[in-house]
C-alpha cells in the first residue's frame, strides 16, 4: 500500500523523519515510506540536528531519546509547530503523556505506517495552508475597504488576491483528499480552547482582543482604557470597523499567532 499523496499540488512542508536507534527497523520503514521525502535518525542528537521548518511526520520509537524524548520533542515543536508525531511502542508500555499525535503498537505494519504518515502529512500541509489563506486574507481585508487606495496599496491588494485565490484552490484539493474526520482534527487543532472561551463573549472578546484604538485615523474606541471613545462595530471575531473613518481592522486570532513564512 502506498503512502497518500494528493496528486493536485506539491506539498508545503514534506520532510518525514524515522527516529529509531534500531538502524535495520529504521531502514525497513524509510523504505516503505519511500514516496515520500524520508531520512533515517539513530540518534537523538541526529534528530535535533535534522529537524527543520519543512519537518511534517515525525515517526518515533518509545526508547529512542530516554529521558530527553519531552526535551526533543520541544525542539521538534520549536522548529516546525505543525509537525505531526507517530510513537512506536510494545504493547505492554504505559500510554505516555507527550501530546503525541498517534501510535503504533510494535510490530508495525508497512500498510499502517504508510497510510498513517500519508495522513498525517495531508494533515499537517492543510493546517499550514489554512493558516496561511488567514495570514494572508488579514491584510487583504484592510485594502479593500480603502477609500482611496495608492498605486502600492492597490498593487499588493491584486498580489494577495491572487495568493488567496491560489490558497483557496489547495484548501479545496486537501479537502477532497482529507476524510470528515481529519478535517475536523484539523480545525480542532487550529480552533484551540481560548478560541473556543470567548467565541459567545463579545464583551470578553471586546476586552480581551479588540485594539484600543484604530490602526489608520488613531481615534481611540468606545469602551478604551479612559472610557471613552468613537463608536466601533465588531463584524467577525476578530474584525471591527471603525466608526470615525471607516477602517477596517483585524488582530490576529490566537491560534494563528506562528503563522509559518511558508510560499512558493
Amino acid at each position: 500500500m502506498s503512502v497518500v499523496l494528493c496528486p493536485v499540488m506539491d506539498h508545503l512542508i514534506t520532510h518525514v523523519f524515522v527516529c529509531e536507534g534500531n538502524r535495520t527497523r529504521a531502514e525497513l520503514y524509510a523504505l516503505w515510506l519511500d514516496p515520500v521525502d524520508v531520512a533515517v535518525t539513530l540518534t537523538a542528537r541526529e534528530a535535533a540536528d535534522a529537524f527543520d521548518e519543512g519537518t511534517a511526520v515525525v515517526v518515533l520509537d518509545r526508547g529512542f531519546a530516554d529521558e530527553k524524548t519531552r526535551k526533543l520533542l520541544a525542539h521538534l515543536r520549536s522548529k516546525s509547530p505543525l509537525c505531526r508525531v507517530v510513537e512506536t511502542r510494545v504493547r505492554s508500555a504505559p500510554f505516555p503523556e507527550l501530546g503525541l499525535d498517534h501510535q503504533l503498537v510494535k510490530p508495525v505494519f508497512e500498510a499502517e505506517l504508510t497510510e498513517l504518515v500519508g495522513t498525517l502529512l495531508l494533515r499537517a500541509n492543510y493546517h499550514l495552508v489554512l493558516r496561511l489563506y488567514y495570514q494572508t486574507t488579514a491584510p487583504l481585508l484592510s485594502l479593500q475597504h480603502l477609500a482611496d487606495p495608492d498605486d502600492g496599496e492597490r498593487e499588493r491588494q491584486e498580489t494577495l488576491e491572487r495568493r488567496a485565490d491560489r490558497l483557496k484552490e489547495m484548501i479545496r484539493a486537501y479537502q477532497t483528499e482529507l476524510t470528515e474526520a481529519d478535517v475536523a482534527a484539523v480545525k480542532d487543532a487550529v480552533n484551540y480552547t481560548p478560541v473556543r472561551e470567548v467565541r459567545n463573549s463579545d464583551t470578553e472578546l471586546g476586552s480581551k482582543y479588540r485594539p484600543e484604538k484604530c490602526s489608520r485615523c488613531r481615534e481611540p474606541w468606545e469602551g478604551s482604557a479612559d472610557g471613552a471613545g468613537t463608536k466601533v462595530t465588531k463584524l467577525g471575531a476578530y474584525v471591527w470597523r471603525c466608526g470615525n473613518c471607516g477602517h477596517v481592522q483585524m488582530r490576529a486570532d490566537p491560534s494563528h499567532q506562528d503563522v509559518g513564512k511558508y510560499w512558493r
